[in-house]
């Protein structure tokens, strides 16, 4: 066992202490509005994928979910973030329930609001693998990693841009050292911050472009950074934020978590290959 793994040997009780959180916050008798269901059965499956339990939390929180979608007003469906949503819905068929109408439903909106340029260029591949087809943008420029006037800005963009070229983890992508250091300093801005969940998006793409045999201490300091902030209770985070915030800082951790300490890629799990993405 390495320095570096006695170091995290805490990180079992990291996992148990979300479910401990997680179990209470979603009985049945709760009634949560969908962005936060969709959050929970998205932490839920990274629960249960890290550390499995005998209990069946994911299975309840997808049929939970998978109500939820299937009832919710209209209007109130499409303010949903749309990513979370479609993998939600990944996570329902995966568990056995075929996608509903409504769920169909939505993969066509997509696909029109693609078509319309309603969303961003750098998120098409995402949807691309989500939705599992060829998709086509037909609006605006494409955002060129290798050119940026305001890092700042753009530092969402350039997180988008690292998940697209590298099919969420599923295949090698190379950034300069300047924008890498970049990355890098801007994950630690975001957690020094109390913006946990845009540093562990950033932890998860730095680790996507940090080559095998590279220096990984950059990684390694966002990853301890990002574990030290969970408190006791399992969420992430000091700050009395709406649970919808508490929520999403829990499920980005968590995948961030996830990716860094084990071969786990969420997007592989629900089925997608990296050979669905453009160019794969």
């Amino acid at each position: 066992m390495t320095d570096k793994d006695k170091l995290r040997a805490w990180l079992p009780g990291l996992w148990e202490s979300v479910r401990n959180w997680h179990f209470p916050l979603f009985q049945p008798e709760a009634e949560y509005p969908l962005p936060q269901i969709l959050l929970g059965t998205l932490t839920a499956l990274l629960v249960e994928r890290i550390s499995p339990s005998s209990g069946n939390i994911l299975q309840a929180m997808t049929q939970k979910c998978s109500h939820a979608i299937n009832s919710c007003p209209e209007a109130d469906l499409y303010q949903c973030n749309p990513i979370q949503l479609t993998l939600a819905i990944r996570v329902i068929e995966e568990q056995g329930v075929p996608a509903s109408a409504r769920a169909r439903e939505y993969f066509s909106y997509i696909e029109d609001a693609i078509n319309d340029g309603s969303l961003f260029r750098w998120q098409v591949p995402a949807f691309e693998l989500l939705i599992r087809k060829s998709l086509t943008f037909n609006a605006g420029a494409s955002f060129d990693l290798g050119k940026f006037d305001n890092y700042a800005s753009n530092f969402g963009q350039i997180l988008g841009q690292i998940e697209a070229e590298t099919a969420f983890g599923m295949k090698t992508a190379e950034i300069g050292p300047v924008l890498r250091t970049l990355l890098y300093a801007g994950g630690s801005r975001a957690i020094s911050r109390n913006d946990i969940a845009s540093g562990a998006r950033a932890l998860r793409c730095l680790n996507y472009v940090a080559a095998v045999g590279e220096d990984r201490s950059e990684v390694d300091h966002l990853f301890d950074a990002i574990c030290a902030r969970q408190e006791s209770l399992g969420h992430f985070g000091t700050d009395a934020n709406a649970p919808g915030d508490e929520l999403r800082r829990v499920f980005e951790c968590l995948w961030a978590i996830a990716e860094v300490a084990t071969p786990y890629r969420l997007f592989k799990d629900l089925g997608v290959t990296g050979a669905t993405a453009r160019g794969g």
